[in-house]
């Protein structure tokens, strides 16, 4: 719902209604133009409250999908895909999704996304026999504390019993 622009009272001294700006109530202001909502701006939210209203957005198979295009060449130019993947590749973290596939011949592509007590990853396991996996872990911890050792394992654990099983899946 939207906030009036104005609001009308009445004014005791007049004895008519008067227009007040929006944003003044009490003859004090409540929404400055530099921290509060300007033109066509919603009120903010505590930082701690997620509403996908307010912020971008995905599901798990979305971005699973997004990462297969990556590796198809087919979300962009060849060349763009080719320096999304490098870009993946430089995953810093390895916490989370690579946690899972300790190995030296294993490859992971990641991309990591902490908001608030959400902490999420999406990426590409590449094994040894050269097959290719697209993992997509999102998780929702019970505090919203930067270090969550057992939380960012949790990651890595899921993904590999994922990739695991679709591999089993696949020989038989």
């Amino acid at each position: 719902m939207r906030r009036p622009r104005s609001a009308a009272h009445p004014d005791p001294r007049r004895g008519r209604r008067h227009v007040r700006p929006a944003g003044r109530r009490y003859g004090r202001r409540i929404a400055g133009r530099r921290h509060g909502p300007g033109r066509g701006q919603r009120h903010r939210r505590p930082p701690d409250v997620y509403d996908p209203a307010y912020k971008a957005s995905s599901t798990p198979a979305d971005i699973a999908r997004l990462l297969r295009a990556i590796w198809t060449d087919e979300a962009a130019s060849p060349g763009s895909c080719s320096f999304m993947r490098a870009a993946m590749g430089t995953q810093a973290w390895a916490h989370r999704l690579a946690s899972g596939f300790p190995y030296d011949d294993v490859t992971v592509y990641g991309k990591t996304g902490t908001f608030g007590s959400m902490r999420h990853e999406a990426g590409v396991v590449e094994l040894a026999d050269g097959s290719v996996y697209t993992a997509v872990v999102f998780t929702q911890a019970a505090r919203a504390d930067k270090k969550l050792p057992r939380a960012d394992a949790v990651i890595g654990a899921v993904a590999r019993v994922a990739v695991e099983e679709l591999r089993r899946s696949q020989d038989v």
